[in-house]
């Protein structure tokens, strides 16, 4: 996809969350938290594309994902020894 197609491109919270690969109450409490920005269409939540790429590299910025996969990570090698 070329930058131009993402800058149009627009997602629900389905779209979102399997993007991200969590629960819809997790999507959904992103967007309404403000961490992912979007509009409404009637009573449809849309997210730019480019909103939830923002939304990625702030958390990478921030190494809240990369602490929070380490955190994961340390809990299945834990669980696998038990």
């Amino acid at each position: 996809m070329s930058i131009e197609e993402n800058k149009t491109q627009v997602l629900t919270v389905k779209g979102v969350r399997e993007a991200l690969g969590i629960g819809y109450n997790q999507a959904y409490k992103l967007v309404k938290d403000g961490k992912i920005r979007s509009f409404r269409i009637g009573t449809t939540l849309k997210i730019p594309a480019w909103c939830l790429e923002e939304y990625i590299h702030n958390e990478l910025s921030n190494g809240e994902i990369h602490n929070n996969l380490r955190s994961q990570n340390e809990s299945l090698v834990k669980n696998k020894g038990q």
